[in-house]
């Protein structure tokens, strides 16, 4: 599961590096990305780091509750 996780948060974080380069990219020649798929894809890129963040959170818990439990 913390496999999953961490991937999960490496893809979102790549899909915000592409967004970065893609909008600095467009300011030399506008309009080659739309702002709503910009948008969907920086929505979409949060939701999967909560995601894989709170996968990492509910094995974290997990291994609390053995540990103390």
């Amino acid at each position: 599961m913390q496999r999953t996780a961490c991937s999960l948060i490496a893809l979102a974080l790549i899909v915000y590096i592409a967004l970065g380069a893609m909008l600095l990219g467009d300011s030399f020649a506008p309009a080659r990305l739309p702002p709503l798929f910009a948008g969907c894809a920086a929505g979409l890129a949060g939701l999967t780091l909560m995601l894989g963040l709170a996968l990492l959170d509910h094995r974290g818990e997990a291994k609390r509750q053995v540990r103390f439990g």
